[in-house]
């Protein structure tokens, strides 16, 4: 992951890493300078039927 990280951002891209499903693997993305992210831990799953209600 490291390496794909500084690859990408030597490239000027911005690099998302996908499927971050705790605090932890949060905080080691912002300390290896990770731009984005998503998975679990920031934003769970919702319920569909709670959108077919409105």
């Amino acid at each position: 992951m490291p390496g794909d990280l500084i690859f990408g951002q030597r490239l000027g891209m911005s690099v998302v890493a996908n499927g971050v499903e705790t605090g932890k693997h949060l905080q080691i993305l912002k300390k290896l300078g990770c731009d984005e992210n998503h998975g679990y831990y920031v934003a769970q799953l919702c319920n569909h039927m709670r959108w077919l209600k409105k």
